[in-house]
């Protein structure tokens, strides 16, 4: 497949975290490289690192002019600081953390990711562990109740219960083999009077791809692993893609940089000190212009923090 995907809110990326030579800056979601590319032509070194065998191998052809200043790795983000220290890296100078999938990814029909795909029922991000958790074991294995619990996380109350009493009934009669099928089988289920259309159920299969991969956990300790690596001053940039990915990020940013515990109206006892300054009280938006270029950016989100 030739490459489809926009990188986003990349000036806005650059101008936060500041990149110029002799800085090394740590990516913790390379994906197509394209956030990557650009620190890169702003003078910078970069450690380039993605859980997805695939789009790094990827990503290594689309970086092969610049590859005396990029270092690729795979693994988690929250794996980083092991990773690193492994190769010598203690600290680094900024970090990224994108934490959307590439379009290219989410196209392809082998992994299982859009709602049109009628090859496959996967949707891992790293498909390198044959024995890793796929959507095909959660949607056919998992009891009724645990398939609810994880609908019920993107705020559809009751309608997630029904959901997942829909996809229980029709395992019954036979293992659910595809995306598409489930989207199918999804949509009809929330269709009310309106027919059913398979976009409608593209919630759900986020919420499925989220638990497989684990992806808010991961996205938590990525963040609490960035600011470990930072370097005093330097900074943290976030793109988040969906509701709880902004929650996640918000919160924990708004905890660290404030953690006193103690009551307001008394003096502070915990002695809890902020290790982060939020340079983004409310997380930027895309612009318009980046919006009707790539309309696949309206949902992202940028937060941005510097360590103390």
């Amino acid at each position: 497949m030739s490459p489809v995907h926009l990188p986003a809110m990349v000036n806005e990326v650059v101008e936060y975290l500041q990149p110029a030579e002799g800085m090394t800056f740590l990516d913790m979601t390379l994906g197509m490289a394209g956030h990557t590319r650009e620190l890169v032509q702003h003078g910078a070194f970069v450690i380039g690192l993605d859980r997805d065998a695939e789009s790094l191998s990827r990503a290594a052809a689309v970086l092969d002019d610049l590859k005396q200043r990029v270092l690729l790795i795979h693994g988690r983000m929250s794996q980083a600081e092991e990773l690193l220290e492994e190769r010598g890296i203690g600290a680094v100078d900024g970090c990224l953390i994108d934490a959307g999938i590439s379009m290219d990814v989410l196209r392809d029909p082998v992994r299982g990711f859009s709602v049109d795909s009628e090859q496959s029922l996967d949707m891992r991000m790293d498909r390198s562990d044959p024995t890793s958790l796929t959507a095909s074991r959660v949607v056919n294995e998992y009891l009724e109740k645990d398939l609810a619990q994880i609908f019920a996380g993107i705020g559809r109350g009751r309608e997630a219960h029904k959901v997942a009493a829909r996809i229980v009934r029709a395992r019954e009669r036979s293992a659910i083999q595809s995306t598409a099928q489930l989207a199918d089988i999804i949509a009809a289920a929330v269709a009310g009077v309106r027919p059913a259309r398979r976009i409608d159920a593209a919630p759900y299969l986020m919420a499925i791809r989220s638990a497989v991969n684990e992806e808010l956990p991961e996205l938590e300790a990525g963040i609490e692993a960035a600011l470990r690596l930072l370097s005093s001053r330097s900074r943290l940039v976030i793109l988040s893609w969906n509701g709880a990915e902004h929650r996640v990020s918000r919160q924990l940013l708004r905890r660290l940089a404030n953690p006193c515990q103690c009551p307001p109206a008394l003096p502070c006892t915990c002695d809890k000190k902020p290790v982060i300054k939020v340079l983004t009280p409310k997380p930027l938006y895309p612009t318009a212009e980046e919006v009707s270029a790539n309309p696949a950016a309206r949902s992202v989100r940028l937060h941005a923090a510097e360590k103390l």
